[in-house]
């Protein structure tokens, strides 16, 4: 990727395998500033929570630059109910972490 030099070619960050350890720290890694994609859930894959495991991610893609969507790719119990919750969470943390 690197020698293609493209910005449009990158890789996908998965929250819930990086927090599951299924994944690279790559949230702490120099591999960070080639994240074009985000999905963001628990270590269930339930919605994000509170919890500085998520805060940290969204930090390392602050600190990269990351300046594009961030999609909850999570399993819903009730849709209504827990969507509005997490948007909350992550807006919260992107806060947090500086980027807005």
């Amino acid at each position: 990727m690197k020698q293609l030099n493209r910005r449009n070619v990158g890789i996908g960050l998965d929250s819930y395998h990086v927090l599951t350890g299924e994944g690279p720290g790559v949230y702490r890694s120099e591999h960070m500033r080639l994240v074009r994609h985000v999905h963001m859930s628990d270590e269930n894959r339930r919605p994000p929570t509170p919890g500085e495991s998520q805060a940290a991610v969204l930090a390392g893609l602050r600190a990269a630059g990351y300046d594009a969507r961030i999609a909850i790719e999570a399993r819903f119990d009730d849709f209504d109910a827990e969507a509005p919750a997490a948007l909350a969470f992550l807006r919260e943390c992107w806060v947090r972490s500086g980027a807005l």
